[in-house]
């Protein structure tokens, strides 16, 4: 086999190299030796640069465009809040309400009756006052001034709720006929309306009562 006779130069070498980097190192090298101001808005891809890709504190307000902001763009808080301005003018007047339930009766409900002149003969029995009263918790009061027609006597008096004597009180008149005051009280809760009555019974004499009087006072609560 003949031998070809042509040699390889230094010459050669450093042209293969130079066509092997311009073939395959020529793109990457141009990129790192860009001109300055030679890549703008135009050449960015949008939405390509975040803010992973800016160094920190590179954008300043040097930067930022004046009124370009609004407190849209700025973190909660971050922003002083501004002097208090003037008041508004003021509001209609809004609807009326709907009407309230009616409330509990107050301790403010007072009853009461003054009797006629009554006289309640010996060993007898006389209703001297009564009232109706709605349903509710009671402090009932009767008073009487009496005296005797003649002789001693007895004055036996009975608070009723109805049918039902709630309390009972009484007094000894003497013979010489001296008025003599007598009161009674009791503590009533009534489930429904009833009549709250005073009647008394007069022993051995004639027992005169001029004015009998039965007060009741609706109260809010007994305890």
């Amino acid at each position: 086999m003949k031998e070809s006779g042509r040699r390889i130069t230094y010459a050669n070498v450093v042209s293969t190299l130079a066509l092997f980097l311009a073939a395959s190192g020529g793109a990457a090298y141009a990129a790192t030796t860009l001109a300055a101001h030679s890549v703008g808005t135009k050449q960015l891809k949008k939405h390509s640069v975040g803010t992973k890709q800016l160094k920190h504190n590179a954008v300043t307000g040097a930067q930022v465009k004046k009124h370009s902001l609004t407190a849209a763009d700025f973190k909660t808080g971050s922003l002083p809040a501004g002097s208090e301005g003037p008041a508004g003018p003021e509001g209609k007047e809004g609807k009326e309400g709907k009407e309230g339930k009616e409330g509990k009766i107050g301790p403010s409900e007072l009853y009461s009756v003054k009797g006629s002149f009554t006289t309640v003969a010996a060993s007898e029995t006389a209703t001297l006052t009564s009232l109706t009263l709605p349903p509710g918790d009671y402090q009932v009061i009767a008073s009487q001034t009496a005296q005797t027609g003649g002789g001693t006597a007895e004055l036996d008096c009975y608070l009723y709720a109805g049918a039902v004597s709630e309390a009972s009180f009484y007094m000894k008149l003497p013979a010489s006929g001296l008025a003599t005051t007598m009161t009674g009280m009791a503590t009533l809760t009534l489930t429904e309306s009833t009549v709250v009555s005073e009647k008394c019974r007069a022993t051995e004499h004639e027992v005169l009562v001029p004015e009998p009087k039965l007060v009741a006072l609706l109260v809010g609560a007994i305890h």
